[in-house]
């Protein structure tokens, strides 16, 4: 009996998976189909739109354009090439040496720097804003000169984004005294282009900074420079001439009996930094004296 009902249950069990697997391979065959029908769309997207370039840029379609003014279609066909071209110009411009150069003339001047690697960026003045007489001017010609705070969590506070948008509009300035050819070149770049870009640069410009001024890129107290953090060996030094020294007092008379288990030396070891050798105000008395928290005052969990 037991037997059968056995079999029955293996059976049963067989056709619910057998079920399941089914209803799994449809769900997945309907996604590969789905997949692949939107890659043949979006190839079928590529195809149209490259057509539509060719066909746009051809010299028949120049001649009948006038005609495609007449109709909607025609028209939204005039404004995609239209807004592929601008797409096109706009990469271009961001990707050449001119606006490049400009860049970085612009920052170099606005700095008031020789070079824009991590040694040569001034740091923020802080404990004052651009309202301040003390604030750094250009010696040529008196003008408030552009300062970054170059720490990462002020990437994009408010004295940041008023140096950058100023680094902007010194660009579209300059290019003024350039030929028209340049000129029309940044008129080309898309609008927010130009401040991503500058942004960009600011940001490698910030970790070259840090990268140089540790202390400064580790502060958060206005520039005021934190100590700096020994290394490793001198830590473990340290510790073991504390821990020496803690393993010297445990020998002494004065230390109670309670105290001299050798298992205490890890747990007393931080707490005797005011060890008579190495603190010249240190008084006279016993081990107690030195232990800030006594060991039986420590957590059960940690007690032997």
């Amino acid at each position: 009996m037991l037997a059968l009902d056995y079999e029955k249950l293996s059976v049963k069990s067989q056709s619910e998976y057998k079920t399941k697997f089914k209803v799994l391979y449809q769900k997945y065959q309907a996604v590969i189909a789905r997949i692949e029908e939107l890659e043949a769309k979006d190839k079928l997207q590529q195809d149209q739109l490259q057509f539509l370039k060719e066909l746009l840029g051809s010299s028949t379609m120049r001649a009948v354009r006038p005609e495609l003014q007449t109709s909607k279609e025609g028209r939204a066909l005039v404004a995609l090439h239209h807004q592929m071209l601008q797409q096109h110009w706009s990469e271009e411009a961001l990707e050449s040496k001119v606006f490049r150069d400009i860049m970085l003339t612009v920052f170099i001047q606005a700095l008031e720097t020789k070079k824009l690697s991590g040694t040569h960026l001034p740091p923020y003045p802080f404990g004052m804003d651009n309202c301040h007489d003390n604030w750094p001017k250009d010696k040529a010609t008196s003008k408030l000169l552009v300062h970054f705070d170059w720490r990462e969590w002020q990437s994009d506070s408010v004295t940041n984004m008023e140096g950058r948008k100023k680094v902007v509009g010194m660009m579209k300035a300059i290019t003024t005294s350039h030929s028209k050819k340049v000129t029309n070149m940044i008129n080309s770049i898309i609008a927010g282009k130009i401040e991503a870009r500058v942004r960009d640069k600011f940001i490698s410009m910030a970790a070259e900074y840090c990268k140089h001024h540790p202390a400064s890129a580790d502060n958060d107290n206005l520039g005021d420079v934190k100590p700096k953090v020994p290394d490793c060996k001198a830590m473990a030094l340290c510790v073991k001439e504390k821990l020496e020294s803690c393993i010297h007092k445990r020998d002494s008379l004065l230390c109670p009996e309670d105290l001299k288990n050798p298992r205490y030396n890890g747990a007393l070891c931080i707490n005797t930094m005011s060890d008579d050798k190495d603190d010249p105000d240190a008084m006279p008395g016993c081990l107690m004296k030195y232990i800030s928290v006594a060991p039986q005052f420590r957590s059960d969990s940690v007690n032997y």
